[in-house]
């Protein structure tokens, strides 16, 4: 799962140095754990939803490539995030010194964070 973490948080260096999509062999599907069609999904996302997923992470004490769920899980945060309406919300709650989970519970992935968070701190 951290190969697919790191490769979003990468995702601005990578966005531009990935080969068309077509040639994406089945080799890059499996080490991606992505498909041809999510692959385009994901690199049609705003160039800055990786770091904001990460700001996002650090609001409720995680980081982005340790929060430990499974691939499909990641991809459909991912997919929230990128197709996200209340965008400028996010922006300006993860601009504020004082951001915290309350002040960002709009966030479509707010109870996923909350709870890899409540259970890697059970395990702490």
């Amino acid at each position: 799962m951290a190969g697919l973490a790191d490769m979003i948080l990468r995702r601005g260096v990578r966005r531009h140095d990935l080969r068309p999509i077509d040639s994406v062999d089945t080799c890059s599907e499996a080490e991606s754990g992505m498909q041809r069609w999510q692959l385009a999904r994901y690199l049609s996302f705003p160039a800055e939803v990786p770091e904001r997923m990460e700001r996002m992470a650090r609001v409720h004490g995680l980081e982005l490539a340790r929060v430990g769920v499974d691939r499909a899980t990641m991809l459909a945060m991912t997919e929230r995030c990128g197709a996200c309406e209340v965008y400028l919300d996010c922006a300006e709650a993860l601009s504020e010194a004082r951001a915290s989970p309350e002040t960002c519970r709009f966030c479509p992935n707010a109870g996923l964070y909350r709870d890899v968070a409540l259970r890697q701190g059970s395990r702490g």
